[in-house]
């Protein structure tokens, strides 16, 4: 008899939770389990396989305010500023390395996937320029620009896509890894001088109808991006100063660099003034304030640092360096503030699941 009791007992529970509702024995089941371990690493591994691609956007700022700074005035918080941008692309790769299928997803989208494009550079700028070892961080960003390019251009092969400022992250990144190569390697070495020759290239095939285009249409990048559009003369620029400063001929004669210079420096400023007309007509559409506004911040930063790279050359180095600071200070407020959209947006999903919860009890 006694043996039959715990027997008894058990059966009596099994009709008790039989007849209990689904949501009951549900929780009378998660009751007697022990709690699951690990459910906040959980939660933050899945925010990170959603960071969204904007985020570079951010990164990328981030490397232009560091190396705004750096050329305008050289100071711990460029270190600072370089070490967010480095975070910032360590923690895209990551999330990309946990969902490697978002990858693909986005490799089949030009408009997704151009944001590779200003993950490469934020390398090339924050990585590379200023925390790593020059050379290896020179290899390593002209790999990543090589391949982030190849996939970017297959694909607008295939759907079709015109260009547009939003290729100029992936296509003009190559003028990047001249920036990064030609202090260490030397402008005469291969990856800079061969960087700077597609740079140029491509600058004249694609700078020209993406100027008609976004000019002629206010539909054209009707956005925020529409910023990038300064960005090809400028970093081609940029660039060629940086091959200068390594060297006193780069190509042929003292004469034949000025003029190259100048000519750069010159399209990059009527590119800046291209630009601010384009943002100007489309201010109706930019107004909201979004993560795409990051996309406006390494344009600016570049031009400033032409500028500055310039300006001595025609007495202007005082204007260059107040347009400079006041370009610092738009890059502060555009990246605190995208950061922060970015923060309450990874907030929220994280308490997606516990709203769920509490709707379903």
């Amino acid at each position: 008899m006694a043996a039959e009791a715990p027997a008894a007992a058990d059966a009596t529970r099994e009709e008790v939770k039989a007849a209990e509702p689904p949501a009951a024995a549900d929780a009378t089941r998660d009751a007697e389990q022990p709690p699951a371990t690990g459910s906040s690493g959980t939660a933050a591994l899945e925010a990170l396989k959603d960071l969204p691609p904007g985020i570079n956007g951010v990164a990328l700022g981030c490397a232009a305010f560091a190396n705004l700074l750096h050329v305008l005035y050289p100071n711990p918080v460029v270190v600072v500023a370089a070490s967010m941008s480095a975070t910032l692309w360590l923690l895209f790769l990551a999330s990309r390395l946990a969902a490697p299928h978002r990858i693909l997803e986005e490799a089949a989208k030009p408009r997704a996937f151009f944001t590779y494009g200003a993950w490469e550079m934020a390398f090339a700028f924050s990585w590379a320029r200023l925390l790593l070892p020059c050379e290896f961080g020179a290899y390593a960003a002209g790999l990543l620009q090589l391949i982030v390019m190849i996939v970017f251009l297959k694909t607008c092969w295939k759907e079709g896509a015109a260009p547009e400022p939003y290729w100029n992250p992936v296509c003009m990144s190559c003028a990047a890894t001249t920036i990064v190569a030609a202090p260490c390697l030397g402008a005469r070495h291969w990856l800079p001088m061969g960087s700077f020759a597609l740079a140029l290239l491509i600058c004249v095939i694609i700078a020209p109808p993406e100027a008609y285009a976004v000019l002629r249409d206010v539909k054209v990048s009707p956005h925020a991006d529409v910023a990038l559009l300064a960005a090809p003369c400028s970093i081609s620029a940029a660039a060629f100063a940086a091959m200068k400063a390594s060297r006193e001929i780069v190509l042929w004669t003292p004469a034949w660099d000025a003029w190259v210079g100048g000519v750069l420096a010159g399209l990059a400023t009527l590119y800046a003034f291209f630009t601010v007309c384009a943002v100007g007509r489309r201010r109706a559409t930019i107004k909201p304030f979004s993560l795409v506004w990051a996309t406006m911040t390494f344009p600016s930063a570049i031009t400033c640092v032409v500028w500055l790279q310039y300006a001595p050359n025609v007495y202007l180095l005082w204007a260059a360096r107040a347009v400079a600071v006041v370009d610092l200070v738009f890059i502060f407020a555009v990246v605190a503030g995208c950061g922060r959209l970015a923060v309450d947006e990874w907030r929220k999903r994280r308490a997606a699941p516990e709203l769920s919860l509490s709707r379903v009890v």
